[in-house]
């Protein structure tokens, strides 16, 4: 029996978030065999949401921006599918928001791409000119060309455990992108706290960098709340267990609201939020092997420049 496995691909992704997506999707659409390798259960990475009570709330990224014209012609896809509103409009700043949940986004441009769940990449080697991706649950994938979407952290961490060299400029590019850890604490209440539409704070308190009200973003049709903490907050307690800090987070919010809470979760993103600049164009390629890496390491920390960075990637390769 011929598995995915005994295949050979054009192009193997590394990423099923938003610029790993977008990149499979063109290379597809082009003609190109693809497949994309995620090491969760689901598609869309930061844009990723959980279910409470039946309800969706935005676990990662909250809402999206547009300002250029491919990105705006997805918007207006989006749109039409019923799938993405205007949330807040202050301005010229206009704020977008997923529906039911950000996630829907990346189901949505997830819809022909071929992606392998719960397929954690730990090394790679290059024989005859084919890269073979090894996972940690045994299964090889073969291409002629990897695309790296992942934040760059761990895309570099794949190719250390591998003994890949790439040049040294590149290297010690791609090597200065450094992220901040979040904790995104979902609260299901008994009752709204109040917040002023369009239910949106940002730089809470020392603690906490955002609070949103999932009633008044139209994610959810019952009281909640999905709370964010700052980045140093987050840096100062990461490694403590996931209950200790559910609790801590919980502590801080009724510092400032007397929540009653029905139910909640509170979920570790190591990488966040890109530090500071990140690399100053939309992707990279490797001299001496058929690597290409792309994502919000890149250009715009942003989801859009996500996207447009997994596109200029997708279009390098049909070059090559």
């Amino acid at each position: 029996m011929v598995t995915k496995g005994d295949l050979e691909f054009d192009t193997v992704v590394v990423g099923a978030g938003v610029a790993g997506l977008a990149a499979a999707r063109l290379l597809i659409q082009r003609g190109q065999r693809t497949v994309v390798l995620e090491k969760s259960r689901g598609v869309g990475g930061r844009m990723a949401a959980r279910r409470l009570a039946g309800q969706s709330f935005d676990n990662g990224a909250h809402f999206f921006s547009v300002a250029g014209e491919t990105f705006g012609k997805e918007l207006q896809r989006w749109q039409s599918k019923d799938i993405a509103k205007l949330w807040i409009q202050d301005g010229d700043r206009r704020l977008y928001a997923g529906l039911p949940s950000m996630n829907a986004l990346a189901k949505e441009l997830a819809e022909e791409v071929d992606v392998e769940r719960q397929q954690l990449v730990s090394t790679l080697t290059i024989e005859d000119g084919v890269v073979i991706l090894r996972c940690d649950n045994g299964q090889k994938w073969r291409a002629r060309k990897v695309l790296f979407t992942a934040p760059l952290p761990q895309s570099l961490a794949i190719l250390k455990r591998s003994n890949l060299d790439l040049e040294s400029e590149l290297l010690d590019e791609l090597a200065r992108v450094s992220y901040e850890p979040c904790l995104s604490l979902l609260l299901r209440l008994k009752a709204d706290i109040g917040l002023a539409a369009p239910g949106f704070l940002k730089g809470v308190s020392e603690k906490l960098d955002t609070i949103t009200d999932a009633r008044q973003k139209g994610t959810s049709s019952q009281p909640g709340l999905i709370v964010h903490s700052t980045a140093a907050f987050a840096e100062a307690n990461y490694e403590k267990d996931r209950p200790v800090l559910e609790q801590m987070m919980i502590a801080a919010v009724k510092e400032l609201y007397p929540v009653e809470i029905e139910e909640s979760y509170l979920h570790k993103w190591r990488y966040a939020h890109r530090k500071g600049e990140g690399v100053g164009r939309l992707f990279a390629e490797a001299k001496s092997l058929p690597l290409y890496f792309a994502g919000d390491s890149f250009g715009i920390a942003k989801i859009e420049g996500a996207y447009d960075s997994g596109a200029a990637a997708a279009e390098a390769i049909l070059r090559a």
